[in-house]
Formats: C-alpha cells, sequence, structure tokens
C-alpha cells in the first residue's frame, strides 16, 4: 500500500474514534508517559497540541509543568516550525492548517537535550514514523539532532512495518495504547499463557526427574498451582526489571530480588508433594532427600489447625526420623489420606471401619493420634 492510500486509510479510522474512546486511550498513554523513562530524565518537553482525533496530550503537559519541567509548542512560520516556551497553554490560536498554536511569537525555545513529542498517523516497532506530510519535524530534527524523541499513538496506528525514505527521522520511543476491552482479552490470554506454561513446566520436570513408580501412578498430593503461577509472573517481572532497569541500582536490586523469590517459588512447587500407588507412596520436599515408604511404616498422625481454618497432617513414620506433613489446601490430599488409610489396614490387617479407634476422616483423623502410642 503507497502511502496516500495508507494516510487515507489511518485518517478514516481515526474519524471513527467516539469522543469516549479518544479520551480513554489518551488517559492510559498520559499514564504509560509519565512512567517512561524518557519522561522521567527530561528537563524539558516541546510538545504538541492536539488537532481533531490527535491523542490529548494537554494533561500530559500540564502535569509536566507541575512537575517542574519547562514546556514548549510548535509554531509554524512558512515552511519553518520553531518552539515556544508556554506556562499557560490556554494562550493558543489556530495557526497553520487550524492547528492550535501558541498567540505569542517568544520565548523561543533554545533547551537542545529537550523531549521532542512527535505526532504522526502511523509507526512501527522500529520507531519508523509517517507524518502528515508537512515534513516540517524531520526538517527540525535535521538541525537539531540530539534531542531524544517519542511518539505516541493509538493501537491501530502502530502497523508492523513502515517503507522510509532517506529523509524519514525515526523516533526513539513509541508508545501505543490498546482500548480497555483488548487490554481484558490481553489478559486473559496472559493468564491462559502462564498456566500452559505451568502445566508444560511441571510436565518437563516430571519427564526429566520423576523416574520411580510412583511419579507415574498418576496419583499424588501437590502444592495448588497458585505457587507456580505465581512463581512465573514473579520471574517475568524480575527479568523485566533487570532489563529495563539501566543500571539503575535500586530497579536492578529490586529485580533480581523478585527474579529469585520466582525462582524459589517454582523450585518449591516443582519439588515438593507426595506420589504414591497401591503398594507405596514417595514423599519429596523442597531441600530434602526423596524416601520411598510403604503405608504400613506409618506410626502415628499429629493434626494442627493453621490459620484460615486449614489443617496439617503430620503423619510420624516408624524410622523415628522422618514427618511426612500434609496441608489439607494441597491438591489430592483427601484421596491420598483416604487411599492411605486403607492400604495401612489392608498392609496390617486391620479392618478399615474400625481401626484406629478415632477414625473421623472428617476431622482428618485416619491413624492413631500421637497420644495413643
Amino acid at each position: 500500500m503507497d502511502k496516500s492510500a495508507l494516510r487515507k486509510q489511518i485518517r478514516d479510522k481515526k474519524r471513527a474514534m467516539t469522543p469516549e474512546q479518544i479520551e480513554e486511550k489518551s488517559l492510559r498513554l498520559s499514564q504509560l508517559f509519565a512512567e517512561s523513562e524518557a519522561y522521567r530524565n527530561a528537563k524539558s518537553i516541546y510538545g504538541y497540541l492536539p488537532y481533531n482525533q490527535e491523542v490529548r496530550t494537554v494533561a500530559m503537559l500540564e502535569k509536566a509543568l507541575r512537575d517542574g519541567k519547562r514546556v514548549a509548542v510548535p509554531k509554524c512560520y512558512g515552511e519553518e516550525m520553531r518552539f515556544i516556551w508556554m506556562d499557560d497553554l490556554s494562550l493558543v490560536e489556530k495557526g497553520y492548517a487550524g492547528i492550535p498554536e501558541p498567540i505569542a511569537d517568544e520565548p523561543v525555545a533554545d533547551d537542545e537535550t529537550a523531549l521532542v513529542l512527535m505526532p504522526g498517523l502511523a509507526f512501527d516497532p522500529q520507531g519508523n514514523r509517517m507524518g502528515y506530510g508537512g515534513g516540517f519535524y524531520d526538517k527540525f530534527l535535521e538541525k537539531e539532532n540530539a534531542h531524544p524523541t517519542l511518539a505516541l499513538c493509538y493501537d491501530f496506528q502502530m502497523l508492523e512495518h513502515l517503507q522510509t525514505e532517506a529523509h524519514d527521522i525515526p523516533v526513539d520511543t513509541v508508545l501505543w495504547a490498546l482500548g480497555a476491552f483488548m487490554e481484558t482479552v490481553y489478559v486473559f490470554l496472559l493468564i491462559a499463557l502462564v498456566f500452559g506454561i505451568c502445566w508444560l513446566v511441571d510436565k518437563a520436570f516430571t519427564r526429566i526427574f520423576r523416574n520411580q513408580a510412583q511419579h507415574h501412578s498418576g496419583k499424588a498430593v501437590r502444592l495448588n498451582k497458585h505457587y507456580c503461577t505465581m512463581g512465573l509472573v514473579l520471574v517475568v517481572l524480575g527479568i523485566g526489571s533487570v532489563i529495563s532497569s539501566s543500571s539503575e541500582t535500586l530497579l536492578l536490586a529490586g529485580g533480581g530480588l523478585i527474579l529469585l523469590v520466582g525462582i524459589v517459588l517454582l523450585v518449591y512447587y516443582l519439588s515438593t508433594g507426595i506420589f504414591y500407588d497401591n503398594d507405596s507412596f514417595l514423599f519429596t520436599a523442597f531441600g530434602k532427600k526423596n524416601r520411598t515408604y510403604r503405608y504400613s511404616d506409618i506410626l502415628q498422625q499429629r493434626l494442627y489447625l493453621v490459620q484460615g481454618g486449614q489443617y496439617i497432617v503430620e503423619l510420624h513414620m516408624n524410622d523415628g526420623n522422618t514427618v511426612v506433613h500434609v496441608q489439607t489446601q494441597m491438591e489430592g490430599c483427601r484421596e491420598f489420606l483416604r487411599h492411605a488409610h486403607n492400604q495401612w489396614c489392608q498392609q496390617k490387617g486391620l479392618d478399615p471401619e474400625t481401626s484406629p479407634a478415632n477414625f473421623d476422616p472428617d476431622a482428618f483423623v485416619y491413624f492413631p493420634n500421637q497420644e495413643e502410642n
């Protein structure tokens, strides 16, 4: 598609936007802009005043003034564009092509390192920009090429790739915003992706490290998948913080800590569990050696009530050294305890209906209490 056809297509999409959509996306972009490194580092902003359906920049520039930054907006003189310092963004009038411009002609902005906000019709991830056809910004930046540049655009203005010409000057940073519906869709897709990765990681871990018979029985007591999900989320956030830290010590340290906590949660989830079949069960715990027991090795139990109304069932083994902790909020807990009780009785030659004397599955009592022995 040639430039004229592409410009028409983007203009048509902009004209189709409702005022509510423009305000909604502009608000999101103002948040992204205020959080950007380019904004934080800027002492001055060379902005622009919105025209027609452009991103509403006035609130962003007013915030910059409140934050102690100097603000300038462009004014056209024939084919030349100059930036004028402004303290009051209401002192404007229609100028070139009906675009709002400062009424005053001075003071002319003179910060050669000011952050320049670049309007445009379309952009791509490489920072290539298609303007409105006047070439004002390209000419300005040819003369003052030390400025960092940033563009704000709607989602449909961000294209996969733009054809450029020799005189086109790319933008350093492009911020773009989705609508509320699409952001919700992406959140749900991200959640589905995280759960999918959890499942794949668990399956891969099983194939590589879990090679005993109990691992392949299909019966297990596992920690809640929230541990895996939270671990993955923290790992992603930690990596993102480290990558974007730009050598900022605090951000780098915080990202490293988040990454470490995420890795610990993942390792804890993957390494903790009880895997069992009809003859025995395998107990695995973070930082401990895996141990296999017959059900008849269970000597007694102790029950603890913990916060939230949950219980921990301690299974004391007859070797005198091992205590197997079964948390009632773990997935598959009741099924394991019921199965373990039945097999314990069978291996000891006891009646499952009457052994032990205080058997009460509703109260998580499956084996003799410690006091009884």
